[in-house]
């Protein structure tokens, strides 16, 4: 039987509570407490939460450890605006933008250090070999299931080998433009 590893809890409780607001439209706060005890033993005694950035709807933490960052995307009103993609540098705490104009949703590292990406504007899936160049360059891998056209790829993690997987919601995309009548992973 396969163990789950602990950052995927520790990503999907963030993203979790990242996404959650106050009914009155507020941004919700962070409970650090709250967060460590749904991770038991992720969370080193007295971590601590930091807020790094105001973010419309920041999701799809990547941490680079190697370089002391985290990328994050903001998809702060999307539909006229595509969402951009921020780095935090943890010495200096300074937000930057890293990526403008993309469709990026769900990223994950591939074994050999690429960023696959999640493209929901795109409808696709692509990896970007060496992040840290300034020409941010996406090479596609996915557009399409069985022949037909995906609807839009959100979140998306990789296994050891270098497997994507990725899942497929409707949502955002008008009815007579979906080719897959289902939503998938």
């Amino acid at each position: 039987m396969k163990r789950f590893h602990p950052r995927a809890a520790v990503l999907a409780t963030l993203a979790a509570v990242a996404i959650a607001v106050a009914t009155d439209g507020a941004a919700a706060s962070l409970n650090a407490s709250a967060v460590a005890a749904a991770c038991p033993g992720v969370f080193a005694r007295g971590a601590v939460l930091t807020r790094v950035a105001d973010a419309t709807f920041g999701e799809s933490p990547l941490d680079f450890p190697e370089a002391r960052a985290t990328l994050f995307t903001d998809w702060a009103h999307w539909a006229p605006t595509p969402p951009k993609v921020y780095l935090y540098e943890r010495d200096s705490g300074a937000v930057r933008l890293w990526m403008r104009n993309a469709s990026v949703n769900g990223m994950a590292r591939m074994p050999n250090g690429d960023v696959a990406m999640a493209l929901r504007a795109n409808r696709s899936v692509g990896i970007m070999a060496d992040p840290g160049v300034a020409a941010k360059a996406v090479v596609t891998v996915a557009t399409a299931y069985q022949g037909r056209r995906l609807n839009a790829p959100n979140d998306l993690v990789v296994d050891g080998g270098g497997g994507i997987y990725f899942t497929d919601p409707t949502w955002g995309v008008e009815e007579a433009d979906r080719e897959l009548d289902f939503k998938g992973v």
